[in-house]
C-alpha cells in the first residue's frame, strides 16, 4: 500500500465504541495491495493511533476517587438503576445512555515526514436496542453502524460499513459485521465481509471512570470472514489518569486521559473519553513507520450531555 499501511481499524474499531474503549479485538491489519483475492482489507483490532475524534472526556466529578484495581473478563458488572421518578442525578462519569439518533464524527490522518499518508473520515451512530440470536440463544444489545471513508498515498479508496453490538449495562463488545469496498484506478475492485464475534463480551471501559483505576481485560475475537476463519486473543491492561482538558475540532473537552498497554506486544495507545461527548475525543496509538497516527472527533450529538 505504499508509505501508507492500512492501520487504521483499530482506530475505527475504538471510535465505534463508546469508551473505544476499542476497540480492541480484531484481526490483525492487511495491507491491501497484498491482497490479490480482495478477501482481507486493512484491519486491526481495537480495534483500535492518536484519536481525538472520539466522544468527549467525562465530567470531573470523581476525578480524585481513590485507585482501584481488576482483571475484567466476561460477565457483566452488576450496576444500579435510577427509577425514571428518582431525584437523583446519574454518575456523570458512568456507562453512556444513548438516544436512537445519537451520532459521532471523526477524522483521522497518518503521517510521514510531515506529509500525510493515509486519510479517513468516519460517522458512528446509535441504531438503537437490539435482541439478536448468538450461540444457542438470543442476548439484548445496542446497535451502533459506523460507515468509513478511507484515502491513501497510493490511489487506494475504501468505503466501509461496520454494524457493533455491545452489551447494554457496559457497552462490552459482542459482535460486529463489516463490509468494505476498496478500489483503485487500474486495480481490480476489491470486497471484504467479516463477522467477528467474542468468546465472552470484550470488555473495554469499566464504569464509573475515575482517576488511578486500573484493570485488565482478556478475551478471544473469531472473525469469520472470505479466508476462512480467524482467531485473536485480546490481553490488555487499563490505567485512567488525571482530567486533561483536550481541544479538539468538536470543542473543548474535559477528559480522562486511558493508557490501554498490549499485554503481548508491549504497545501503548492512548486514548481520552470525555463524558460530555459519551465517547473518545482523541486516540493515539503506535506507528513504528511514522508519527502516531490521529484521529479527533468534529462534531457529535449525544442525549447523556454532562459539564465539561
Amino acid at each position: 500500500m505504499g508509505t501508507g499501511s492500512a492501520r487504521i481499524a483499530l482506530m475505527i474499531v475504538c471510535l465505534a465504541m463508546a469508551g473505544c474503549t476499542f476497540p480492541t479485538a480484531a484481526p490483525a491489519s492487511r495491507d491491501i495491495e497484498s491482497n490479490q483475492s480482495g478477501a482481507d482489507i486493512a484491519q486491526d483490532v481495537p480495534a483500535t493511533q492518536t484519536i481525538e475524534a472520539v466522544p468527549a472526556p467525562p465530567a470531573a466529578a470523581n476525578a480524585t476517587s481513590p485507585s482501584s484495581s481488576s482483571t475484567t473478563t466476561g460477565p457483566a458488572p452488576t450496576t444500579a438503576s435510577t427509577p425514571a421518578n428518582s431525584t437523583t442525578k446519574p454518575d456523570p462519569n458512568g456507562v453512556p445512555t444513548p438516544q436512537v439518533g445519537d451520532h459521532w464524527s471523526v477524522k483521522g490522518a497518518e503521517t510521514q515526514g510531515g506529509v500525510d499518508t493515509v486519510e479517513w473520515t468516519t460517522k458512528k451512530v446509535f441504531k438503537g436496542p437490539e435482541t439478536i440470536p448468538l450461540g444457542s440463544g438470543t442476548v439484548k444489545a445496542l446497535r451502533f453502524e459506523t460507515t468509513l471513508d478511507y484515502k491513501d498515498n497510493s490511489n487506494w479508496h475504501v468505503v466501509a460499513t461496520t454494524n457493533d453490538w455491545l452489551r447494554p449495562e457496559d457497552q462490552a463488545m459482542i459482535k460486529s459485521v463489516e463490509q468494505s469496498h476498496a478500489t483503485r484506478f487500474g486495480s481490480p475492485d476489491r470486497w471484504f465481509n467479516q463477522t467477528t464475534t467474542y468468546d465472552s463480551p470484550c470488555v473495554q471501559m469499566k464504569w464509573p471512570i475515575k482517576e488511578g483505576a486500573v484493570w485488565e481485560t482478556h478475551c478471544t475475537a473469531k472473525a469469520q470472514g472470505p479466508s476462512g476463519t480467524t482467531t485473536k486473543k485480546v490481553d490488555e491492561a487499563w490505567t485512567v489518569g488525571k482530567l486533561e482538558t483536550i481541544t479538539v475540532q468538536a470543542g473543548a473537552f474535559s477528559a480522562f486521559h486511558v493508557q490501554v498497554k498490549d499485554l503481548d506486544k508491549g504497545s501503548q495507545r492512548d486514548q481520552w473519553f470525555a463524558s460530555r461527548a459519551c465517547d473518545l475525543v482523541r486516540l493515539t496509538t503506535p506507528n513504528p513507520s511514522g508519527d502516531p497516527p490521529t484521529a479527533q472527533l468534529t462534531d457529535f450529538s449525544c442525549a447523556k450531555e454532562h459539564s465539561p
